[in-house]
């Protein structure tokens, strides 16, 4: 598992819910 993908799937889905 990479923690930049992560980070960014985190930061994609709030800027989504946003």
């Amino acid at each position: 598992m990479n923690l930049h993908f992560l980070y960014l799937h985190q930061l994609i889905f709030m800027v989504m819910e946003h």
